[in-house]
């Protein structure tokens, strides 16, 4: 990575994915700046970007959009959209961005009604679909429920490019869960198979603390969803049952999809975990191994893959648990960017900062660059700078092959 951390820049790029990077900074202030509770029209800052989106009057727990693992937005017909809260009816709206004034528009299209609830978006330009994984935020608490209104919902939305609108199709929403969970994490797989994830007690009673990670599946575009397991390991299945508070993320790679959480039950020895499995088949075992992370895995995970048939490459932005307090441990490692590529099992760790930045909420994305060229693919680390949220900086590490080369 490069060493000097940079303030985050909206300038915009030629291609979608350099604009996705660039302009990431509009959805960075949607996660790192919610505590500015600012007026509907953009401001522009003294040293980069826009003051962004108010969430206030939203009434769910912690922050609306802070779970690392699930996003808000998506690049579509040449434009972002986002899925954000509407203070007037209290409730989420698809909005779209004026990159003209820097400011997101109402769409008028509702997404979740339940002014308490958290959603993960994928688009799929291939299908011109809109996927919303919606579920009523808990901090920590991860559980099943018995009212059906509490229950996580799948939106599924058709875009018209004529009319530059989305329309909810019919039969939706469905149930994918009976929880209510602190975050719920979507993929779609290269077979169609569409995935989520999440932490909870599921239906064990209320006064167990045996929280696990979850997995659930569709095979018909999100219409119906199977019954939610807890994934079938390879190895001992200790590492699936997890702590309250702990966190799980999936993505698609390649014709599997990826698994990653954090197991926090033993706080001497906290541990990171990444399990594979075929995309297409809702059965079978998961094959796990176990991440080592310099002090230990925080439940700030972001995760991304390279989408691509070839390419088996994910990488993840991790807090490390290191004690920020400690004046006497300053370079302990505190953000890291985890690398891995399923097909040679190679995996490489780098520090992007130490426990004296106190930096935290890491953001990963990946910039895809120029098709012709693969030597131009980046990943872009960001987080907030200082525990404060002061400001916003990244670094950026060139992808190379094979992935144990990387610089």
């Amino acid at each position: 990575m490069h060493q000097t951390k940079q303030a985050v820049s909206a300038t915009s790029r030629t291609s979608v994915a350099r604009r996705f990077i660039l302009s990431t900074c509009t959805g960075l202030m949607l996660m790192f700046t919610l505590w500015l509770m600012v007026s509907a029209e953009s401001t522009p800052l003294s040293v980069a970007g826009y003051l962004d989106f108010s969430y206030q009057g939203w009434d769910g727990p912690g922050s609306p959009t802070g779970e690392k693992q699930e996003s808000k937005l998506w690049w579509n017909d040449g434009f972002w959209w986002g899925s954000l809260f509407n203070s007037s009816t209290d409730t989420f709206h698809i909005y779209r961005l004026n990159w003209g004034t820097q400011t997101w528009e109402d769409w008028g299209v509702e997404l979740d009604d339940r002014i308490d609830s958290k959603a993960d978006v994928l688009w799929d330009d291939t299908a011109k679909k809109l996927y919303v994984a919606s579920h009523v935020a808990v901090l920590s608490d991860g559980e099943g429920v018995k009212t059906e209104a509490n229950w996580a919902r799948f939106y599924r939305y058709s875009y018209d490019a004529t009319l530059q609108t989305y329309t909810l199709d019919a039969g939706f929403p469905v149930t994918i869960n009976e929880d209510k969970t602190e975050s719920l994490v979507m993929a779609k797989g290269s077979t169609g198979r569409l995935w989520v994830t999440y932490v909870s007690r599921g239906d064990t009673p209320k006064v167990s603390a045996d929280y696990r990670v979850f997995v659930n599946s569709s095979a018909d575009d999100g219409a119906t969803w199977g019954t939610p397991i807890v994934p079938t390991l390879n190895v001992t299945d200790t590492a699936i049952h997890v702590n309250r508070g702990d966190s799980s993320a999936i993505v698609a790679v390649k014709d599997q999809v990826a698994l990653m959480w954090n197991n926090s039950i033993s706080h001497t020895n906290q541990t990171l975990h990444f399990a594979l499995h075929s995309a297409g088949v809702a059965t079978g075992n998961w094959t796990h191994q176990q991440v080592a992370v310099p002090e230990g895995a925080d439940d700030h995970i972001s995760v991304k893959s390279l989408q691509s048939t070839v390419d088996g490459k994910v990488f993840a932005a991790i807090k490390t648990d290191a004690v920020t307090s400690d004046p006497f441990l300053p370079e302990q490692p505190l953000i890291t960017m985890f690398g891995i590529d399923i097909n040679s099992g190679a995996k490489i760790m780098r520090q992007y900062s130490t426990n004296r930045d106190k930096d935290t909420r890491p953001m990963l994305m990946i910039d895809v660059g120029d098709q012709a060229n693969a030597g131009d693919d980046k990943v872009y680390v960001f987080v907030a700078c200082q525990e404060s949220g002061s400001k916003n900086c990244y670094k950026v590490l060139d992808i190379k092959t094979p992935i144990t080369d990387m610089g």
